[in-house]
């Protein structure tokens, strides 16, 4: 059931100019405004599940949970307030929707993976020395390794101060 409002008391008043647009001088907005703006990230959690949110930080009894639940909560959403910075973080990763930040994590580690595959292909045609540098970098990563970070070798080369 809905609220009559007749304008006849001070809250009446109060909340026609909340129902006023600015432009038109109340305190509503004018339109749609479309800065701040959230955005989501989804990250893989402890357990290997991937997640953007966490519900404990709803439901928890426990501080010590709910303050954890709070910091993943916090790491997986982001408010950016102009363009600037809606640009830059979605070339970090960020995306609109809860929905899209899953989609995107699932396509980025199927990338990962196929570089994977990709390098590991190309050991094959790989000198034995060279093999032997991959399978070290590869024991030192958790990740996997799609390259082989190239050792200078040789003589530094100069630096001139002028």
């Amino acid at each position: 059931m809905g609220i009559v409002r007749t304008g006849e008391s001070a809250y009446d008043l109060e909340m026609a100019k909340w129902d006023t647009p600015k432009r038109n001088g109340g305190y509503g907005p004018d339109g749609f405004e479309e800065y701040p703006r959230m955005l989501h990230k989804a990250h893989r959690r402890e357990n290997g599940k991937v997640e953007y949110m966490d519900l404990n930080a709803i439901y928890a009894i426990d501080p010590a949970i709910q303050a954890k639940a709070d910091a993943f909560n916090r790491s997986c959403q982001k408010s950016v307030k102009n363009e600037a910075e809606y640009l830059r973080a979605k070339a970090e990763g960020w995306c609109d929707s809860p929905e899209d930040a899953l989609a995107y994590h699932e396509k980025l580690q199927q990338d990962i993976a196929t570089a994977a595959a990709e390098a590991a292909h190309g050991v094959r045609g790989m000198s034995e020395q060279a093999r032997e540098e991959f399978a070290a970098a590869d024991a030192n990563t958790e990740h996997p390794l799609t390259d082989v970070p190239k050792k200078r070798r040789g003589r530094p080369a100069k630096v001139t101060v002028s």
